[in-house]
């Protein structure tokens, strides 16, 4: 890592049977240099006669040797743990590569100058959690028997699948990448992300109270949640009686309506914040450890979130199986009843905004009147899992969906 190295005028050949290698794995410098390199395989690849390789079968979907695979190899430059530099007249067209260049986890400057990256089956050029990088004259090309579903340019957070989010009373989204097992937070105002635990307890959704604290529900054990402390301490919480709690914030789980009603409705125990200012509602199902088909199953566990519920006030839960949203009377103690279908469109997540509007994650994000009239239609790029009004007015809405984080400045606040 570092360093000035210079790299000039040479060939750098894989084969096509040599699986999961990458040709130039690049760690140097931000004054360091790549220039007139070849990186060969499939197309344009010489023969010691001076001939071309020919790059397919008789019909164009497999190299004609069958021991030489397509897409079985790391990229053919790869950019990483800090590298960075200038990278001119680069051509890299290897088929067996699973893209021309990579470019991951750096900050370091990079500039890359009239590269020619083509004829790979997932991407020519892929930017995953990098920043400082600059492309002049990028070159990209596909065939059909190679390249039908193949990406000029990726440009990827680096996430894994988030949701599962929350707004602290500063209007920071914190939100959950289950798979790494990792919590993070969106700050608003130094538009800067950070991870705020990375330990081993299985996140999956996420409620800030009053003062701060990350109430965390889990994946481990049975009936486990836990809070994060602004100080980064992390604390268990243990289940109470079920009691009426006028006044305070009840958070419940928006989606999977048709299998969560009976824990909704008629709910067990309950978790409260550090500060006692948010209560969550669980079910037997949840305090037990119940699985369904290998897999934890509860309310808590299932949604891609929680919203904020209000004892007099409508909640609305979505049923992605089912294409329908429903709205339900909030209780005393955070139990649901009175449900009645509000809209037939069902998808992963829910919310409202001060105005009463409700909004649907169902692919896009469809917003529906009180009245259930379909008002707006709001396109994101990846599939939505969840919508959270935050910011410091509350009318930014974070979109957690596949891999990236999306926000939206909207008309009117969250309620």
């Amino acid at each position: 890592m570092g360093g000035s190295n210079v790299v000039i005028g040479i060939g750098l050949y894989t084969s096509g049977n040599n699986p999961r290698a990458v040709a130039a794995l690049w760690k140097s410098g931000a004054s360091s240099m790549m220039n007139d390199v070849r990186f060969l395989g499939g197309h344009g690849t010489p023969r010691p006669d001076g001939s071309r390789e020919n790059p397919y079968n008789s019909n164009h979907t497999a190299d004609p040797n069958p021991s030489r695979h397509w897409d079985r190899q790391y990229p053919s430059l790869w950019v990483t743990d800090g590298g960075g530099g200038a990278f001119l007249d680069i051509w890299t067209p290897s088929t067996f590569a699973q893209a021309g260049m990579l470019v991951s986890g750096t900050e370091t400057d990079g500039r890359v100058y009239q590269m020619s990256s083509e004829h790979h089956v997932r991407h020519e050029v892929q930017i995953r959690n990098a920043a400082h990088w600059r492309f002049y004259a990028l070159q990209t090309e596909a065939e059909r028997g190679e390249s039908g579903f193949d990406l000029p340019l990726e440009i990827a957070s680096g996430f894994y699948n988030v949701s599962g989010g929350a707004t602290a009373p500063t209007g920071d989204f914190y939100f959950v990448d289950a798979h790494w097992q990792r919590i993070y937070r969106w700050s608003v105002a130094a538009h800067q992300l950070s991870t705020i635990c990375d330990s081993p307890l299985d996140p999956v959704n996420l409620a800030v109270d009053t003062a701060g604290n990350v109430v965390v529900v889990s994946y481990a054990g049975k009936g486990v949640v836990y809070s994060v402390r602004p100080d980064g301490s992390v604390l268990p919480l243990e289940s109470q009686p079920l009691a009426a709690k006028p006044g305070l914030r009840f958070v419940l789980p928006v989606s999977d309506w048709r299998l969560n009603r009976q824990s909704l409705s008629h709910p067990t125990a309950q978790f409260v914040s550090p500060d006692g200012t948010l209560v969550i509602p669980v079910g037997a199902d949840f305090l037990g450890g119940a699985v369904s088909w290998g897999v934890k199953s509860s309310p808590q566990l299932r949604s891609f979130g929680l919203d904020s519920a209000l004892p007099g006030k409508p909640f609305y839960v979505s049923d992605e199986a089912g294409l329908a949203t429903w709205a339900a009377k909030v209780n005393p103690d955070g139990s649901l009843d009175d449900f009645r279908l509000f809209v037939e469109q069902g998808g992963e997540g829910v919310t409202l905004d001060s105005r009463g509007n409700v909004y649907v994650a169902a692919g896009q994000i469809y917003v529906y009147s009180p009245s259930a009239k379909l008002i707006d239609t709001i396109e994101v790029p990846e599939r939505p899992l969840q919508m959270v009004f935050g910011g410091a007015d509350r009318r930014t809405l974070f979109i957690p969906a596949r891999t990236s984080l999306y926000s939206v400045r909207m008309r009117f606040p969250g309620r």
